[in-house]
């Protein structure tokens, strides 16, 4: 896949420098759950990059895709697995993303076991571990309590997991901000306070405590509470999935439909 951006369209000198780090940052990386950006060439108005291509489209189209598709929370915790390994290789890189959302992860191809891609490194950051970060950057859906008050590091990346894997198994977000009747105020608030139910009820049945345990630990609102990716990963909810998908245990706890549609 070739992308091509004019650099006449970059009017500050700041937007070239910040240019110029995303595809530093991409250069650096390489894993099988990141898009892996291959060559760059540059002429004297344009930057084209040669990424990756990856056929297999956003996670909620496919599902739109194939309706007889058994959506399982064994599905659930294999891509939040992936998401959780991209995040903990770029964090062990001093890279934070700062932009994690639902439409930055990609299939890799059309196969049903497809690997997913994490994209758009944008608003990626070098830190040091320690560091303080101050930008106020983000997606309103995703975006960490921490980002909003000024103050945050890495773990802003770990708030935004939590609330895709709040996403997937219930197809809302947990504060709002999706293009819904909330004003982005309240959504704030939401955040700030952390203030999120399980509800409709009858989705959230469906799915286990574990689930749920691991939605709560992830959206706590003191980042110092807040588990690492490499905590995140030997969470108990994504031991027990993992253990059913190694067992074929494919069908074991259906989402409910009403999941995909609203998705």
């Amino acid at each position: 896949a070739v992308k091509c951006l004019d650099l006449g369209l970059v009017d500050t000198k700041e937007g070239l420098e910040q240019l110029r780090d995303e595809i530093f940052i991409m250069c650096q990386l390489d894993h099988p759950n990141i898009v892996r950006l291959e060559e760059v060439y540059e002429s004297h108005s344009e930057i084209y990059l040669v990424q990756e291509l990856c056929l297999g489209g956003e996670l909620f189209d496919r599902l739109d895709e194939q309706p007889d598709y058994h959506y399982t929370e064994a599905e659930c915790a294999r891509l939040i697995k992936q998401m959780l390994c991209a995040v903990r290789y770029i964090h062990s890189k001093g890279i934070i993303h700062r932009d994690l959302k639902l439409e930055n992860f990609l299939f890799s191809s059309n196969a049903p076991d497809s690997e997913l891609k994490m994209i758009d490194f944008g608003l990626s950051k070098h830190f040091r571990y320690g560091e303080v970060q101050h930008e106020a950057v983000g997606t309103p859906y995703t975006v960490a309590p921490e980002v909003i008050r000024g103050q945050y590091d890495e773990r802003c990346d770990i708030w935004a997991i939590g609330v895709i894997a709040f996403l997937l198994f219930s197809g809302d977000p947990p504060f709002g901000g999706c293009g819904g009747p909330e004003p982005l105020m309240v959504v704030r608030q939401n955040i700030l306070d952390g203030d999120f139910e399980f509800e409709p009820a009858d989705i959230w049945s469906m799915v286990s405590q574990l689930g749920k345990a691991f939605v709560q630990d992830l959206l706590v609102t003191d980042p110092q509470k807040r588990p690492t990716a490499r905590e995140a990963q030997k969470h108990a909810w994504l031991k027990v999935q993992a253990s059913r998908l190694h067992n074929g245990e494919r069908q074991e706890n259906v989402l409910n439909p009403n999941v995909v549609k609203s998705l």
